[in-house]
């Protein structure tokens, strides 16, 4: 029993705390980290693909790690180009496409 409750609630909700800060760091957004270290959760709680959570969690971790040294001016320039590619995506037209109308 007491393996039961660490491997199906304890290790689940590791990975949801750490997934969760390090995705916070990273984005600031309490949202976004909480829609993506529900992944983790549910997938150690119904025990399928636990794996792959857990790689979820380490790149996560990864990441967040490499953030937080990197210096602020290359911040800023990521930063400035994803403002610049997101305006880019948001604004570019939809292809056409074979046999819509007009065609």
């Amino acid at each position: 029993m007491d393996q039961f409750v660490v491997d199906r609630i304890g290790k689940p909700l590791v990975m949801f705390a750490l997934a969760f800060f390090c995705i916070r760091y990273i984005t600031g957004s309490n949202w976004d980290a909480l829609a993506l270290g529900v992944i983790p959760l549910l997938l150690g709680a119904i025990n399928i693909m636990t794996s792959l959570s857990y790689t979820f969690t380490a790149i996560a971790l990864i990441v967040a790690a490499g953030w937080s040294v990197t210096p602020n001016s290359a911040k800023q320039v990521i930063h400035a180009y994803t403002i610049q590619l997101i305006q880019s995506v948001v604004s570019s037209p939809e292809p056409d496409r074979p046999g819509g109308a007009g065609h």
